[in-house]
C-alpha cells in the first residue's frame, strides 16, 4: 500500500478487506459489515477508497454476475485465479495450487509466463449448461 494519508475509516476498511483474503466483496457488504462491527464508516468513504486501493494495486475489481463490482484483496498468501460463467456471469475462485501443471506447459510450449494473480478462464458454469441442456430437449 502506499504512503497515502491514513485515516482511521481508511485503517478500519483496510483491515476488513486484509482479513478477508480469498473472499470477493461488494461494496455495499464491506460497508454492512464494518456498519455491524460497530465501525462508523460512510457509504460513499467505502466506496472510494475501495476505488483508490483498486488505482493503487492493491485490490483486484471485477465484474459480478448482476454487473457491479467484486473487490479482492491482492496481498493474499496462495493466491488464486477465477473461473467466469460467460452465460451468467458467476466468478468462481480456482485456486492456484490446482493448476500449476498447466501454467508450466504454457511456459515451457510457448515461452510465456502466466500472471496467476491475474488469470481469468472464462466459459460455462454447470448451472447454465444444465439450463441449455434441459432447453435443448
Amino acid at each position: 500500500m502506499t504512503q497515502s494519508y491514513m485515516t482511521n475509516q481508511r485503517r478500519v476498511i483496510f483491515d476488513f478487506l486484509a482479513s478477508s483474503c480469498g473472499r470477493s466483496l461488494t461494496a455495499d457488504v464491506v460497508f454492512k459489515a464494518l456498519r455491524e462491527n460497530g465501525e462508523e464508516v460512510g457509504r460513499a468513504t467505502v466506496y472510494r477508497y475501495l476505488d483508490k486501493l483498486t488505482d493503487e494495486g492493491v485490490l483486484r475489481r471485477y465484474a459480478s454476475a448482476g454487473g457491479g463490482a467484486l473487490y479482492e484483496y491482492y496481498g493474499c498468501e496462495g493466491g488464486h485465479s477465477h473461473l467466469k460463467c460467460d452465460s451468467c456471469g458467476e466468478l468462481l475462485h480456482l485456486d492456484r495450487g490446482s493448476v500449476p501443471e498447466f501454467f508450466r506447459q504454457i511456459g515451457s510450449d510457448h515461452n510465456f509466463r502466466i500472471d496467476p494473480e491475474r488469470t481469468v478462464f472464462h466459459g460455462t458454469c454447470g448451472k447454465c449448461t444444465q439450463r441449455k441442456e434441459n432447453n435443448n430437449r
